[in-house]
């Protein structure tokens, strides 16, 4: 099964988990798989490399593991990811992840 993926973008605050949520709870839990571009932070919040490069630059973050996370999504089979824990600053326990039509 080749997933279809639906991209969001935008700034910090500006309702990007809001919106994949919604859409989350219109097309339903099990067609839906929601990734967060949060759970490639390289370094947990407090982390000396946060004084002189932001989480919103680029270099901050996994971005190779994130292509390679969703081609795996796209081609249908499960990743391993880590969640970003905003509650506590840090990745929680890696989790699996299946994919799904959305």
């Amino acid at each position: 099964m080749e997933s279809y993926v639906i991209g969001i973008t935008g700034g910090s605050g500006i309702g990007k988990s809001l919106l994949s949520n919604s859409l989350l709870n219109f097309m339903g839990s099990s067609q839906t798989t929601v990734l967060s571009t949060d759970d490639l932070h390289l370094w947990p919040r407090g982390h000396k490399k946060w004084k002189s490069i932001t989480h919103l630059n680029p270099r901050a973050n996994d971005l190779v593991l994130g292509a390679e996370q969703l081609r795996i999504i796209r081609s249908g089979s499960t990743i391993r990811g880590r969640i970003y824990n905003h509650s506590t600053g840090k990745h929680d326990s890696p989790i699996e992840i299946p994919s799904k039509r959305f």
